[in-house]
């Protein structure tokens, strides 16, 4: 009827709003996501860190900085960083995943606590290890917060702020760490889970650090008895256990004479690096394996394109005319497989345009050569 109210406010009492906000993805952003995840998985550093850079510049121009799927793509291109051994861009690039996962998710997020841990990692690597510190402990403060102090994300925070506390030469704490991992993992997994015996291990080269021989050995006895249990005897894990425990009995009976002799033990090295820890060798080959490459250079291959000069095989016979043919061939489809669509078409046109200025210089060349 005219005149009736439609709504009124007892209508509208206790109703409360489901969703908020929306979340909006990009899927062309997603796409290039997920193929540089992919590539940066298979080791192809150069690849991924072109199609995270596109990515990054589509969420920069749809969403700007601020958005869920710019924090993801920062923090991989920051591991891509990392891998490629440019450690100072690697910090760079995960600070501004850590600042919006914080803006958007909050302090105390599973995301950002995992964000803390990356970042002390990095940090750690580039010598900064009072702000390593700072972050793996704000790491662990939330893990046990949100989880509980029995969870495996927690236990492996403590293994890092192990690996941070001994390879800066207080393994003292890093041991306290390291034993409280193992008892988290225990309750967690069971006594006879391979990951018991990767913390046995990292409790018998702390042990070993702090010259107790002994203890390490039995440590890293149980470790090998748990992986032939689970691996079996011929597991290389089973047979690097077998050096570490040669070497921890070496140095034993090094200790044990200094101490009859009353001199100063020399303790034999395991490998040659001697600028970190064995436990930081022991974790950092797996997670970062060396690569001469820099984003800068990553950067610059995809922005020029590469230019193979001709040889002058004239003089060297058709076989390798051929074999020269084929690597370039193989060199091109190699570039052109990372290069994106319109870097492809620019790379057409110039290839396109060298073949006629080719030509054109052939058609020059010929009478010449028939007046001679």
């Amino acid at each position: 009827a005219k005149g009736c109210e439609i709504f009124t406010v007892e209508d509208i009492l206790d109703l409360f709003p489901v969703v908020k906000t929306v979340d909006c993805t990009s899927k062309d952003a997603e796409d290039f996501i997920e193929k540089g995840r992919m590539l940066l998985s298979q080791g192809h550093l150069n690849a991924a860190y072109a199609q995270l850079n596109d990515a990054q510049n589509i969420l920069q121009q749809t969403y700007g900085p601020m958005h869920e799927q710019s924090a993801q793509c920062f923090s991989l291109m920051a591991l891509t960083c990392y891998r490629a051994q440019d450690i100072p861009q690697a910090v760079e690039l995960q600070q501004k995943a850590l600042v919006v996962y914080k803006r958007l998710l909050g302090v105390d997020h599973p995301e950002t606590a995992y964000a803390h841990s990356t970042m002390a990692l990095y940090l750690h690597s580039m010598g900064e290890t009072k702000h390593a510190l700072q972050h793996i402990k704000r790491a662990l403060f939330l893990l046990e917060m949100m989880c509980g102090p029995h969870h495996p994300d927690v236990a492996a925070a403590h293994i890092n702020a192990a690996m941070i506390y001994q390879d800066s030469k207080q393994v003292a704490k890093a041991l306290e760490h390291l034993r409280h991992a193992k008892n988290t993992f225990i309750k967690v997994l069971g006594p006879k889970h391979a990951q018991i015996g990767l913390c046995d291990h990292t409790i018998a080269v702390a042990l070993a650090l702090m010259g107790n021989f002994r203890e390490a050995i039995n440590q890293e006895i149980q470790s090998k008895s748990i992986y032939s249990a689970s691996l079996g005897d011929k597991h290389p894990r089973v047979q690097e256990s077998k050096v570490w425990l040669s070497w921890f009995t070496k140095n034993a009976v090094e200790v044990e004479k200094s101490i009859a002799n009353k001199d100063s033990a020399t303790i034999n090295p395991l490998h040659s690096n001697s600028s970190i820890s064995p436990f930081v060798w022991v974790n950092l080959r797996q997670l970062a394996p060396p690569r001469g490459y820099s984003p800068q250079q990553l950067l610059n291959f995809f922005n020029v394109p590469r230019v193979v000069k001709k040889k002058n095989v004239e003089s060297e016979g058709e076989g390798q005319a051929d074999a020269q043919q084929d690597q370039e061939e193989q060199e091109k489809e190699e570039t052109q497989k990372a290069l994106s669509k319109s870097q492809k078409r620019k790379l057409k046109r110039k290839a396109k345009k060298m073949k006629a200025q080719a030509a054109k210089e052939t058609v020059d060349k010929a009478p010449a050569a028939a007046a001679k």
